[in-house]
C-alpha cells in the first residue's frame, strides 16, 4: 500500500502560534489604549475650538451676550444667551468622551456688538494618559492650541 502523506498542523504548532499573537497583542494593547485616549482629547478640543467660534458668531449674530460655560465636574459645557428680555436661552450642550475633562477659571463670555472677549484659558485633561492641550482665547476671540509641558506631540509648548 502507497504511504500518503497527510498535511496540516499538530496541536503544538497551533498553540506555539496562539501563544505568539497573544504576546503580540499584549504588547501592542497600551499603546493602542494611549492612542485612543489621545485621540479622545484632541477631539474633544477640536470641538470646543470650534464652538468658541460658534459662541463669537452668536454673540455677533443675536447683537447680545454669548457665553461658554464649562459646567461641574469639567464633563460637559454649554453654549448659551441672554435675551434683553428673559431668562438665559441654551444653544447647545456638548457631553465630553469618556476619560477627557476640562478645567477654565470661568466662562468665556463674547460680547454681542463686537465679539470680543477678555482673554482666557481652557485645559482638556486625559485621565487616561495625563496628557493635556490648552486652548486660549484672544481678545478678539481667536483660539490657539498648545500642550503644556510638551505632553502630546505635535503641539507647539506652552
Amino acid at each position: 500500500m502507497p504511504c500518503r502523506r497527510v498535511r496540516g498542523l499538530t496541536l503544538i504548532e497551533v498553540v506555539v502560534a496562539i501563544a505568539i499573537a497573544a504576546i503580540m497583542l499584549g504588547l501592542a494593547a497600551p499603546s493602542f489604549v494611549e492612542s485612543i485616549a489621545r485621540t479622545r482629547l484632541e477631539g474633544a478640543v477640536s470641538t470646543l475650538g470650534i464652538d468658541v467660534q460658534y459662541a463669537r458668531s452668536e454673540a455677533i449674530r443675536r447683537r447680545t451676550n454669548a457665553t461658554l460655560t464649562i459646567l461641574s465636574g469639567g464633563a460637559s459645557y454649554t453654549i448659551g444667551y441672554t435675551p434683553t428680555s428673559g431668562a438665559d436661552v441654551v444653544l447647545k450642550t456638548v457631553a465630553l468622551p469618556s476619560g477627557v475633562s476640562l478645567s477654565a477659571a470661568g466662562p468665556i463670555v463674547f460680547e454681542g456688538l463686537r465679539g470680543t472677549t477678555a482673554a482666557e484659558t481652557i485645559t482638556g485633561s486625559s485621565s487616561q494618559t495625563g496628557a493635556q492641550l490648552r486652548v486660549t482665547t484672544n481678545a478678539f476671540g481667536r483660539i490657539s492650541t498648545c500642550s503644556p509641558g510638551s505632553s502630546l506631540h505635535g503641539y507647539t509648548a506652552c
